[in-house]
């Protein structure tokens, strides 16, 4: 297991590093590369300044508490951070000689402080990493630095003794790094809402910006998938959403997605200040903006079943109408998938996962919720008895890897694999290592299962 894999669930001393440096953004300061960085790679492993507290107020006491202690570099960043809606770090903090109000270390855990993730049993056997305040608190000096983007280009994992931060896509040198403060698969007037009343800001990034074009050209539609959102929220805080109504829900919101980016492409032939500068000009946009030059026709034409796009135009706009499902329909898809699955439905819960698995790579890859689809995907790919099991297995080892680092795969399922047969356990066992090494060794292709890459949204009626 690597040294910023899952072993720092336990208590260690790991070395930092950092590939990146502090430059100013414009939003603020901000953390960019200082070289060419792959998908999977760790970027930045960076301690906390203190041990994890069980809230800001506990932090701002035990800083209190142990000020002199801390270096004068520690004091100095620490006191720079931001610690109100309306503060901003000074040019040039030098150490404070004496302690700082309580007020101020309160509000630096509060704006900069990350739950830290624990490893928890999800109803389906599968293990996964969770990041709740009940686990604790901590303030990382660099991890501070992250700003945040709705389509981030990296994946942080704030273990008790180490911030450990992989770059979920291609980053080029001098590329800034972009976390997610909140949850990035709901829809846009939701993450809008949760930013301005934790962190005091709007998020401007391209995502967003795109996303609320895409809605506003279709108000109908708009409506709807709030309305269907809502009922999703509500069943699923009284936990009495039934499988027919997230069946419905799942139909709905695809349906809903679909509209508006037909209805989008058509008013952007006439108005191309739908499209501002700001988008066009993000290197993230790149993939769809193909798509832009498609109809209501192609999205009405999209094959959803299984089957490659034939043109360069429709792959993009494949991906597209994925990122745009990410918003209002991964949210049910992935509780309506861990029914059919608990239903013993093995092949309709594999069908929905890679459907789930590839919306959630769109937004949010190498990350631990595309782990759990893929992983979901491949497991019910063994029960469904499917001739392809291993090719799946293998690509959920490959995205496991880039997420958590080499040794993940088997600690996180050990759940699931407990009542296979031994025969059937050992063939899975030795499938996983062949795949670690493989990775290990550079050798493992992008992408072990093509024949399942198109999102599977048909046979849910």
């Amino acid at each position: 297991m690597e040294q910023y894999g899952l072993d720092l669930l336990e208590p260690c001393e790991p070395t930092e590093i950092c590939e990146v440096e502090t430059f100013e953004a414009s939003c603020g300061r901000g953390l960019r590369t200082l070289k060419q960085i792959l998908p999977g790679e760790v970027v930045l492993a960076d301690k906390p300044v203190l041990p994890p507290c069980a809230d800001a107020d506990e932090f701002a006491a035990a800083a209190s508490s142990l000020w002199t202690e801390l270096t004068p570099e520690e004091q100095m960043r620490l006191m720079a951070l931001r610690w109100r809606s309306n503060s901003a770090p000074p040019a040039q903090a030098g150490p404070g000689l004496v302690v700082p109000a309580t007020g101020r270390l309160r509000g630096i855990a509060s704006f900069n402080g990350m739950a830290v993730v624990k490893l928890v049993m999800k109803p389906s056997a599968l293990k996964t990493l969770e990041a709740q305040p009940c686990n604790g608190v901590a303030v990382y000096l660099n991890g501070s630095m992250l700003n945040h983007s709705c389509f981030p280009t990296v994946n942080r994992l704030p273990f008790s003794s180490c911030l450990v931060v992989r770059a979920s896509r291609d980053l080029f040198l001098g590329e800034e790094l972009v976390c997610a403060y909140t949850e990035v698969r709901a829809p846009f007037y939701i993450r809008q809402a949760e930013l301005e009343s934790t962190w005091a800001f709007r998020c401007c990034c391209w995502r967003c910006l795109l996303e609320e074009r895409v809605w506003a050209a279709a108000p109908e539609a708009d409506r709807v998938a709030r309305s269907a959102w809502r009922r999703f929220e509500r069943r699923r805080k009284d936990g009495t959403c039934s499988e027919e109504e997230l069946r419905e829900l799942v139909n709905s919101t695809a349906d809903s997605t679909k509209t508006a980016l037909a209805e989008f492409l058509v008013a952007i032939q006439d108005r191309t200040d739908l499209l501002p500068a700001e988008v066009l000009q993000e290197r993230g946009f790149q993939r769809y903006q193909a798509a832009c030059q498609c109809t209501a026709a192609d999205v009405r034409a999209l094959d959803l079943t299984g089957n490659t796009p034939t043109h360069k135009s429709t792959d993009d706009l494949l991906a597209f109408y994925r990122l745009l499902l990410a918003s209002f329909w991964a949210a049910p898809a992935f509780e309506l998938a861990f029914g059919l699955q608990e239903s013993q439905r093995y092949e309709e819960a594999h069908q929905l996962w890679l459907a789930v698995r590839n919306v959630t790579a769109e937004l949010l890859p190498f990350s631990p919720s595309h782990t759990a689809a893929a992983t979901e995907a491949s497991l019910s790919a063994m029960a469904a008895e499917s001739v392809a099991w291993e090719e799946h297995v293998q690509e959920s080892v490959r995205i496991c890897c880039g997420t958590y680092g080499s040794g993940a795969w088997l600690r996180l399922a050990a759940g699931r694999l407990e009542h296979l047969a031994s025969p059937t356990r050992r063939q899975l066992e030795e499938c996983v290592a062949n795949c670690e090494r493989l990775i290990q060794a550079g050798t493992v292709p992008q992408s072990t299962c093509e024949g399942a890459n198109a999102t599977s949204l048909e046979g849910l009626d």
